[in-house]
């Protein structure tokens, strides 16, 4: 006895003669593969050559039309990140000043930062959930201006302290967002470097600009009251350009795209009396009343198999591979920024009226290593030994930095120290997400996101913790230490550049 299988919730539209699953309705270009004439279709494999496969066109800066303002907002948003990390560097000496406290008591804006890091990783698929991906860029911009305003009066210290919670926050919303975003496009890894080269430039002017605030008297803390402004645009400017982007992003999401397949391997079953997608699109059943299908099929509500995607995230090892390689890298990138001019104050003996050029020198090298090495470095050694190339002359230049004791030549080799590193987070993040399976990858890469941000603040306060007892040449002995834990975790990683692995380094290699 022949059944029809109704499916509410996914209504079927037509549009020339081609059945679509409604969430793809928004996307014109989405083509259906050809299959041959089959004549028990409903017995394919959904993943097999044979079945209904919607292919959706490329995710480029045009298409959508709304990803070049995205892209674009992305970048003028990273941009005054990069500033507010690369703030605390050069204005660290006038806060203890300012406050009247020590290195290990300063730091503590850094451990507040990494808490609020933690609690996005713990909430990154209840957030997704219930916010939107829509709305969270905005909400992490919502975020930062409640610490950008809570910082500008010049209030007590724990004020200061507890308003970096909510910068860390923010920051790891927008940011995991963004990184799941670029990582789709169609020549990520360039724009990636783009992206990340716009925190670097950000990064780069904040000690230029704070020292010169500070030379000229100006209060500290009215950095902050400008970074305020910059964010209420910033707020508008993400919410418009992101406005839609969970209905027209749709079909480069790994459950749209499934249950896009399991629905069109239903609605192409041709059965005795020959109904195909003609059927469904006329009585908005599966199969129309001839298809002798005898068992029911359920199709799971995106909304019902959520939860499970962080249970399956957390159980995946690279996962927690790239998150730790993204805790140490971040950790070293963001300690290094924050110390180095202290590290050139006290053990170099350093002009304390100029020094602040050197992290700026440092920054530069790192935006232009995004900018200028991402790409050739891509192509001509891949991104698993491109990493692995750089994070080995990362070490070997911070260790010149530290054993040669001119300032001016360690302040040169610093500089070639950030060029080399720079390339070494898009290239991550790029691998990454060929790395993880489609279901799991905005999960993943939230949680990897998080886990970095955080790295970037336990580790700066480490260094001040551990420079309050030993002197701050402990800088880049420790940041040696990073990149070098970056480096085992890497090789650690499977190795998805190589489909045949004929002998024991082609793991590593």
């Amino acid at each position: 006895m022949s059944q029809s299988i109704v499916i509410p919730p996914m209504p079927i539209q037509r549009k020339q003669d081609i059945a679509y699953h409604a969430s793809y309705v928004s996307t014109p270009e989405i083509r259906a593969r050809p299959e041959p004439d089959s004549t028990n279709s409903c017995s394919e494999d959904p993943g097999s050559s044979q079945a209904g496969v919607f292919e959706p066109p490329e995710l480029t800066i045009h298409n959508p039309p709304k990803n070049f303002h995205r892209v674009i907002a992305s970048g003028i948003w990273i941009l005054l990140g990069g500033f507010t990390d690369g703030a605390p560097g050069a204005l660290l000496p006038t806060i203890e000043t300012y406050y009247d406290v020590s290195y290990s008591v300063v730091s503590m804006i850094w451990v507040s930062s990494a808490v609020g890091y933690l609690v996005v990783a713990l909430l990154a698929s209840t957030l997704s959930r219930y916010v939107g991906r829509s709305r969270l860029p905005s909400l992490g911009v919502a975020c930062q201006m409640v610490m950008f305003a809570m910082i500008s009066p010049g209030a007590a210290f724990p004020i200061t302290v507890v308003s970096f919670f909510f910068g860390g926050m923010g920051f790891a919303i927008t940011l995991s967002q963004l990184n799941v975003f670029f990582s789709r496009l169609k020549g990520s890894a360039t724009y990636l470097g783009y992206l990340h080269a716009s925190y670097g430039v950000g990064a780069t002017l904040a000690p230029l600009v704070s020292k010169s605030m500070i030379n000229a008297g100006v209060q500290w803390h009215y950095v902050y009251a400008m970074l305020l402004g910059v964010s209420v645009l910033n707020f508008f400017n993400l919410g418009i350009a992101f406005r839609g982007a969970e209905e027209d992003l749709k079909p480069w999401d790994g459950e749209a795209i499934k249950t896009g397949v399991e629905l069109d391997r239903l609605s192409r079953c041709t059965c005795q009396g020959g109904a195909t997608t003609e059927g469904v699109a006329r009585s908005g059943t599966v199969g129309g009343p001839s298809c002798n299908m005898h068992t029911p099929v359920e199709i799971e509500p995106a909304s019902v198999r959520e939860p499970s995607l962080m249970r399956t995230a957390l159980k995946d090892k690279s996962t927690w591979l790239l998150s730790f390689f993204l805790l140490f890298y971040q950790g070293g990138e963001v300690a290094m920024g924050g110390w180095i001019v202290t590290f050139l104050l006290k053990s170099r003996g350093g002009n304390p009226k100029n020094i602040a050029y050197a992290a700026a020198g440092f920054w530069a090298g790192l935006t232009l290593g995004r900018m200028s090495l991402t790409r050739p470095v891509e192509k001509f050694l891949g991104g698993r030994r491109g990493v692995i190339v750089l994070l080995v002359l990362s070490i070997a230049l911070a260790l010149l930095t530290w054993v040669i004791p001119h300032v001016i030549v360690a302040a040169v080799f610093l500089s070639l120290c950030g060029l080399a590193i720079g390339p070494v987070y898009t290239l991550m993040i790029a691998v990454s997400s060929r790395t993880f399976p489609r279901k799991i990858q905005v999960v993943s890469l939230t949680i990897v996101s998080a886990f970095g941000s955080s790295g970037g603040a336990v580790f700066p306060f480490l260094v001040g913790l551990i420079s309050q007892y030993v002197g701050t040449y402990a800088v880049l002995p420790i940041f040696m230490s990073l990149l070098g834990a970056c480096l085992g975790c890497w090789l650690l990683l499977p190795n998805i550049d190589r489909n045949a692995k004929l002998v024991w380094w082609h793991y590593l290699w």
